[in-house]
């Protein structure tokens, strides 16, 4: 047989049945002729071919791992080497459970899906990790007794504490778990003594810690060697608040460009512009930043534009 193409010319010759070929560069055509069908074997061109087989099922069949083998509808199938009689086949597009199923069926044989064998590796590793554990005649102690603390320093355990909270949203009331309390017991039994037992006492940290934090920031917006910018965003909480929040960019004393998050504001009523410029110059004028406004940069939403033209009305600032 001879194929044409401009330029090209591709010629096959057929061979005799003798011809032998390596199990990787072959097709096997199931004719159907009887129960396991005969066979020809022809080349296998490299365009065929898209990647060598890797499932473990490959290893069961009676052809190479990288023979094709058809039905008589031409289509690719796998073909059980075990069956007696007739053999089982499953075609190559229709995953692997049905065949690793049917492999099992066959109880000589010792085979774990994909998903077993690394069942069975976490398996062993527990097992050889405890194995170690127990030989170990003097393992490292994960504590101290009970009887041994640490002395801690109570204004950073509750700076890291509100840190803890506010970056991980823990719940206030978290120190009234027995369980939590027993954990922290575990690691210092010392903790106890100024971990509070009321959610209202981790309230009152929470409000201290902002309160220390924001005037750090005041003092860092005022000693701020360029003016200050501001990114402002309004948008619904998950429980259905109006939050506004307002970021502020600018060059700190230090030369550094640095970004702060100056306010997150509940939006009371209509979330028009100017409830929004209310709220901005609140936040201005707490920081005592007025006099150092640059720009704002906002969405495209139309309460914007009333949003600008109220800043400009409430300061000598010009709007474009």
């Amino acid at each position: 047989m001879t194929s044409q193409r401009p330029g090209i010319s591709v010629s096959f010759t057929a061979t005799s049945s003798q011809t032998s070929l390596a199990p990787d560069s072959s097709v096997i055509s199931d004719n159907g002729d009887s129960d396991v069908g005969e066979t020809s074997i022809s080349p296998l061109l490299a365009s065929q071919f898209k990647k060598k087989r890797t499932s473990k099922i490959w290893d069961h069949t009676p052809f190479g791992r990288n023979q094709i083998v058809r039905n008589t509808e031409g289509q690719i199938i796998w073909r059980c080497k075990y069956c007696k009689g007739k053999p089982a086949e499953y075609l190559e597009n229709g995953g692997t459970a049905h065949i690793y199923k049917h492999l099992k069926s066959h109880t000589t044989l010792d085979i774990l899906t994909p998903n077993e064998e690394r069942a069975a590796k976490t398996r062993n590793h527990l097992e050889e990790a405890f194995s170690r554990m127990s030989q170990n005649t003097n393992p490292l102690k994960r504590r101290r007794h009970d009887d041994e603390t640490t002395d801690l320093d109570a204004d950073k355990f509750e700076q890291l504490y509100v840190e803890w909270i506010a970056d991980c949203g823990i719940a206030l009331r978290m120190p009234t778990r027995e369980s939590f309390r027993a954990l922290l017991k575990f690691l210092n039994p010392g903790v106890l003594s100024i971990l509070p037992t009321s959610h209202q006492t981790i309230r009152e940290w929470v409000v201290r810690t902002f309160g220390t934090q924001k005037r750090r920031i005041r003092q860092v917006l005022q000693s701020a060697i360029s003016r200050i910018h501001f990114t402002i965003d309004i948008w619904s909480s998950p429980n259905k608040l109006g939050i506004l929040g307002i970021v502020a960019h600018f060059i700190d004393s230090n030369g550094e460009l640095v970004s702060y998050c100056v306010a997150l504001r509940e939006v009371h009523g209509r979330h028009s512009g100017e409830n929004q410029a209310h709220i901005v110059m609140n936040v201005v004028e707490d920081y005592g930043i007025v006099t150092q406004i640059g720009y704002f940069v906002s969405d495209n939403a139309d309460s914007n534009d009333t949003l600008m033209n109220s800043l400009q009305k409430c300061t000598s600032l010009s709007i474009y």
